[in-house]
């Protein structure tokens, strides 16, 4: 299944990267650095998307140094230094697993935790909602999507190099599927004590690779294809949502949500935006979301209705901070003086990733 995604990954990846590009090109400095960046940035998680060869450790070295320059050049400088510590420490796991403790399962107990690491799994998690914070909202959906492709594509080829042994595989997996039920309930409790809409947003990351690698760990036909169908559908989904943030922040001034309210009314494409990208990852019915998270509630509920209780809670407390989050934002009174004209009532950006979404509900329903 993996291989048969590479190449549809591969045009989600180029596409991420272009629609990013534009507004890098556009609204920021220094362009032509920050387009290197990006280009390097591509090649090397390209080449890793496709496979695994000896020279994978070289292309994740490019990757990460690509990435830490892109944050220096854009200026932040706090980002940076968090970042730095991150990918440090996941390329001496990464070098650990594949050179000394290669082909065995303490190299693979190393590359897993690389991988949570990078994806911010708990307890490995507190970096993420920091680093998005002190970061513009472009850069932050940006680099949270090409993880979320690069670094789960590692992590699901390390899992499958585990079943060669069989006991130890079978605790990993059990291994992985509590840690993955930690990592959603965390993630959506802290987003509903979370007021700054980016960290909002980094936490509701978190939610969402909670269900991911709960359906890894799971590791049945069912499960991976209710995974495949929430990975897609949360890259797509959480892009547009840190684009709409984006917009707020450049012409307010302010992320925080009930500063900025009433925003539904001269902006309602921005409102419907919102609204659909919230239900599809909330899981309501139609939207993408819920077939993923069907297929998963499906799986979870024959092994342990314990574990399937868990998880409608994760699923009920996400359903109550987006409706938090959008009430404050686009309902009840505006404040005039705190919004400027020019915020636009819909980018072409935002319905190309609502038609994406759209198209993506109906195939499955199709299916």
């Amino acid at each position: 299944m993996l291989k048969a995604l590479a190449p549809f990954l591969t045009i989600i990846y180029m596409a991420i990267t272009l629609l990013c590009g534009v507004f890098y090109l556009r609204d920021f400095n220094k362009k032509l650095t920050v387009l290197l960046c990006l280009v390097v940035l591509t090649f090397s998680n390209l080449f890793l998307l496709w496979g695994e060869t000896s020279y994978g450790l070289f292309f994740d070295g490019i990757s990460v140094i690509a990435l830490l320059t892109l944050f220096w050049v854009l200026g932040y400088k706090e980002a940076f230094k968090i970042l730095g510590v991150v990918e440090t420490s996941y390329l001496f796991l990464l070098i650990l697993g594949k050179t000394v403790f290669a082909l065995t399962p303490e190299g693979i107990v190393l590359l897993v935790i690389a991988f949570f690491l990078k994806l911010a799994v708990f307890p490995l998690f507190l970096w993420l909602p920091i680093v998005v914070k002190s970061i513009d909202a472009i850069t932050a959906g940006f680099f949270i999507c090409i993880f979320e492709i690069v670094d789960f594509v590692l992590l699901w080829r390390t899992v499958e190099k585990a079943s060669w042994f069989p006991q130890f595989f079978e605790s990993l997996r059990e291994f992985s599927l509590y840690i993955g039920i930690i990592t959603l309930l965390l993630g959506a409790g802290l987003a509903l004590c979370e007021k700054n809409l980016k960290k909002l947003l980094a936490y509701a990351t978190i939610d969402d690779t909670g269900y991911l690698l709960i359906g890894l760990s799971l590791f049945s036909p069912v499960s991976l294809y209710g995974t495949t169908i929430l990975w897609i559908n949360h890259l797509i989904a959480k892009l547009g949502l840190f684009f709409i943030a984006y917009r707020i922040e450049k012409n307010t001034s302010v992320i925080s949500l009930g500063k900025v309210k009433g925003l539904a009314k001269d902006y309602p494409g921005l409102a419907f935006s919102f609204l659909v990208f919230a239900l599809t990852l909330i899981g309501v019915p139609i939207f993408p979301g819920f077939w993923g998270k069907l297929f998963l509630y499906q799986e979870v509920f024959k092994l342990s209705k314990a574990l399937f209780g868990l998880m409608v809670l994760g699923g009920c407390l996400t359903l109550v901070y987006f409706i938090r989050a959008y009430h404050s934002l686009f309902l009840g009174e505006k404040e005039p003086e705190t919004v400027q004209p020019f915020l636009p009532k819909l980018d072409l950006v935002l319905v190309m990733l609502l038609s994406f979404t759209i198209v993506l509900g109906c195939l499955i329903i199709g299916f």
